[in-house]
């Protein structure tokens, strides 16, 4: 081994750390915002890699596959799709980047929260003003009105912001998860619920 990469090895751990805990905390933000909204969370997992990223995720049950009429699938895709941007917005608060949400650039393991969210809020705009339309479509083709776009452009804003308010009112409880997941690899929905009311207690007990 060369001295001069002898020399880059402690940067190098402190790198993979500060990326572990990034994608730690955007699972928790997922995890923890899921329980708020009274969603079930299986488990959040994170599997070490000898590269600088890792890998993980959280196994949360959708609102959307226990809802049955149309009033409650539009609900559920609204909370859903609040559950989803809940990840990038707790790594955005931990690792502020600048850029415009949804043009242009996005960190690489947000595209699938967004590309989620964007089938959500669709569905949920189709659901509000079409009653001929049905989720899945029945091999439909969805083809959204001017009229329909723009409801769908304001209920993911409206996602975005409570997405955002709850990343602030749970940061606590988010960072402690993350700090657990990054200690012990594995979080079982039950041990989320135990933080989140330690952190509770905590912020009432030494309000900021």
């Amino acid at each position: 081994m060369a001295n001069d990469d002898r020399a880059h090895l402690p940067h190098a751990r402190q790198t993979h750390a500060r990326a572990q805990k990034i994608i730690a905390i955007h699972e928790a933000g997922h995890a923890v915002v899921a329980r708020l909204l009274g969603a079930t969370v299986n488990h959040v997992a994170m599997f070490a890699t000898d590269g600088s990223w890792a890998r993980a995720g959280a196994n949360i049950e959708p609102f959307m596959s226990a809802a049955t009429d149309r009033d409650s699938r539009i609900e559920a895709a609204k909370k859903d799709a609040v559950i989803a941007l809940a990840g990038p917005n707790a790594q955005q608060k931990f690792k502020p980047q600048k850029f415009k949400v949804r043009r242009g650039y996005l960190p690489h393991e947000w595209s699938s929260d967004y590309n989620h969210v964007d089938w959500l809020i669709l569905n949920a705009a189709m659901l509000e003003t079409d009653p001929t339309f049905e989720v899945g479509g029945n091999g439909r083709t969805i083809e959204p009105t001017a009229e329909q776009h723009t409801r769908a452009a304001a209920l993911f804003n409206e996602a975005a912001l409570k997405a955002k308010s709850f990343i602030e009112a749970c940061w606590p409880a988010i960072e402690q998860t993350a700090d657990e997941l990054l200690r012990r690899r594995i979080i079982i929905g039950d041990e989320i619920d135990k933080i989140m009311m330690a952190a509770r207690r905590d912020i009432e007990k030494d309000p900021p």
